[in-house]
């Protein structure tokens, strides 16, 4: 097991589709990264105040690296991309993978040689892996951007009017308290969402070859789920909602509803349900 888990992991890893998706996630968080540095300058905030001419109620807290994040202060064109395509990124490497294999009579050959749950388990693992690091890498080089112009000090309470993350909003307090833990925190979720998520896809394949359809399908499917979250409350009498949407919950700062641990908790679950009877469902099927 060790052995078939080490040979998909680099896979998954070293193929060219994983090096395009990581380049286009940095690309996209470089980018905006180097457009909010031009915009919010804590350099010229410095200058205003030497020269006596800067206002005396703004903290420079209000520049923190960590309100600059992405995740948190990102309202560009580039970090929208990002979150609308992060789905799609974190499959790119490797979903297609099994469809791919079982497409070709490749599973044929190694299903001589090891058990087909063995086999499943290690693709999704490698899976899990990929899809989770062409998500997070990104976020954190944007991160490490942004603190080369902004000072890394924890935001203040007073900055909810411009950071948008009030008392309700997940891990609130440490992101006033410890925001390196809240940054920390916020790279987990991504990764197990976009981890389970890839794994989710590539089992995909045990139902079908057509690498199209494993690929795209789903992700019509999570932004049908967005578009109805967006609209449901409203047509509901404007009702309290929660988010229920991947490309909402993979970032701080939500648009329109707050996260919800354990609505994020339950998609979690459910995905790794799915995974776990999409296996059986391949374990059968390759068996007949």
């Amino acid at each position: 097991m060790r052995r078939l888990l080490k040979m998909e992991l680099r896979k998954a890893i070293a193929n060219p589709y994983f090096i395009v998706a990581l380049g286009i996630g940095l690309f996209l968080c470089c980018a905006e990264a180097v457009e909010v540095m031009g915009r919010d300058s804590f350099f010229q905030y410095l200058d205003e105040m030497a020269a006596g001419e800067g206002d005396v109620f703004i903290s420079p807290a209000s520049y923190s690296c960590f309100i600059s994040w992405m995740s948190v202060g990102g309202d560009t064109v580039w970090c929208s991309i990002f979150y609308q395509t992060a789905p799609l990124l974190a499959v790119a490497p490797f979903g297609w993978s099994l469809a791919s294999e079982r497409r070709s009579g490749y599973v044929g050959q190694i299903y001589t040689r090891t058990r087909r749950r063995q086999y499943l388990v290690a693709k999704a693992v490698a899976a899990f892996a990929a899809g989770g690091t062409v998500v997070v890498v990104p976020q954190l080089v944007n991160l490490a951007l942004a603190a080369t112009t902004a000072p890394a000090i924890a935001p203040e309470v007073f900055d909810v009017i411009t950071t948008g993350i009030y008392h309700d909003n997940l891990w609130a307090s440490w992101f006033y308290e410890a925001p390196g833990i809240y940054v920390a925190a916020y790279c987990m979720l991504d990764f197990v969402l976009c981890g389970a998520w890839a794994a989710f896809v590539l089992l995909l394949g045990c139902l079908t070859v057509n690498r199209v359809a494993v690929l795209t399908i789903p992700y019509v499917a999570i932004y049908a789920v967005q578009f109805l979250n967006e609209r449901i409350f409203l047509a509901l009498g404007g009702i309290r909602g929660f988010q229920l949407s991947l490309f909402e919950n993979l970032r701080a700062y939500t648009t329109q509803y707050v996260q919800n641990g354990w609505i994020i908790a339950g998609e979690v679950l459910l995905l790794a349900g799915a995974c776990l009877l999409l296996m059986r469902v391949g374990c059968r099927r390759d068996e007949q």
